[in-house]
């Protein structure tokens, strides 16, 4: 057994050149920009590798990368340069044992062997950083992208799903009958349970769930039932703005951090609002359309019925969307300026995303839904923090 000590960014590391490949023990920084292509199976086991934005740790066919206990790794990438793991001649393992750590986010993980990203019994993610905005894609065929046989509670926010080869069936394993996984804003042509092997209910995907929601100028009215989720915080009224729940409506609020009640939360007589902390990454149901149609309902002004023809004016944004019913064509016609690009996103009422378009805030937009199924589609219209989401028919 032979040692080699170096020094990576500022604290020694070891590497021991085993018969089977290389163990790290320390701390190796894989620099921005920067590609480290090991030929060996990789241990890490009481250190840590960090591969940082730009940067690429490459194994080679067949080899396998094991975080054991006491190690970890992280890979923290940024939209423009994520940081990646992949295998450069063919496809490597990726196991994460009992004791091991992972965390990462904009990050790609890819060209994994048959069980993926293995997570066994007694590993686990880093809950300050559990793979948000990663990307999962191009698996060997017929294995899959990530496998867990943890008990954890987690949620994954903004993870892409990706397979170029159609004998991969399978995006996500979960075994063992505990814990919780939960994908929200998801993304990808492999994403959704329609692909995952569950046997347990344990896998949960959520279409669209924001970081943080802010709830201002919003009326609750006489038998409406409504949850409003947020995978952070919610913050109700404050700044002059009201949230009033009237006699013989409800409101939910359901966040994993906080959840702010500020100045101008209203509840009358025989009202009802409840506010509860997550602590198993449950949220409102976004699988059935009640819950979209309750949001609405609320997401506008007082004035709203005054309001001539379809036009939409909200504390937030104020534009016009016709027609509605549409056969086909739908219009979106903003009556004021915007500084920041638009976002639009029109999904279906499971949840699918059915479309993606980012457009100028100052623009009349036509948009064309000829190939859509007859029947109800929800539009999320997203201007930096701000959100609407409205009902449309399709004949």
């Amino acid at each position: 057994m032979k040692k080699i000590f170096l020094t990576a960014a500022i604290l020694p590391l070891t590497i021991m050149v085993l018969s089977q490949g290389l163990q790290i023990s320390g701390y190796l920084r894989i620099e921005s920009d920067a590609i480290l292509t090991a030929n060996a199976n990789i241990e890490i086991a009481e250190g840590t590798i960090t591969v940082e934005e730009g940067s690429t740790l490459m194994l080679g066919n067949e080899k396998t990368l094991a975080v054991k206990n006491g190690g970890s790794l992280y890979l923290f990438g940024d939209e423009s340069e994520p940081a990646t793991v992949t295998s450069h001649d063919g496809y490597f393992n990726f196991f994460i044992h009992p004791g091991g750590t992972i965390g990462a986010s904009h990050a790609i993980f890819e060209k994994m062997r048959f069980d993926g990203l293995y997570f066994m019994e007694g590993s686990g993610i880093d809950p300050e950083h559990p793979l948000n905005d990663c990307i999962f894609q191009n698996g060997i065929p017929g294995g899959v992208l990530m496998t867990i046989d943890n008990d954890q509670i987690i949620t994954i926010n903004g993870a892409t799903f990706n397979r170029i080869d159609e004998e991969q069936l399978t995006n996500v394993v979960k075994n063992t009958d505990g814990g919780k996984l939960t994908f929200t804003n998801y993304d990808g042509n492999f994403a959704g349970e329609e692909f995952e092997l569950d046997p347990h209910g344990r896998v949960h995907w959520i279409a669209w769930i924001p970081l943080h929601r802010l709830m201002e100028d919003i009326v609750i009215e006489n038998g409406q039932d409504t949850c409003f989720d947020a995978i952070k915080s919610i913050t109700v009224a404050g700044s002059g703005t009201t949230f009033t729940v009237q006699a013989g409506g409800s409101a939910q609020f359901i966040a994993r951090e906080k959840i702010l009640l500020l100045y101008g939360t209203l509840v009358e007589p025989n009202a009802y609002l409840h506010a509860f902390i997550t602590s198993d990454d449950s949220y409102c149901d976004h699988s059935y359309f009640k819950n979209y149609q309750s949001i609405l309902a609320v997401i506008r002004d007082d004035n709203l019925s005054e309001n001539p023809g379809n036009l939409i004016e909200t504390s937030q944004l104020r534009f016009s969307l016709y027609p509605n019913p549409t056969s086909g064509k739908l219009t979106l016609k903003f009556l004021q300026s915007y500084d920041s690009p638009i976002t639009v996103v029109v999904y279906n009422l499971l949840g699918k995303k059915m479309f993606r378009q980012e457009i100028s805030g100052s623009a009349r937009k036509t948009f064309d839904l000829a190939t859509f199924q007859p029947g109800l589609y929800l539009v999320r219209i997203t201007i930096e923090n701000r959100t609407s989401v409205h009902k449309i028919i399709k004949n």
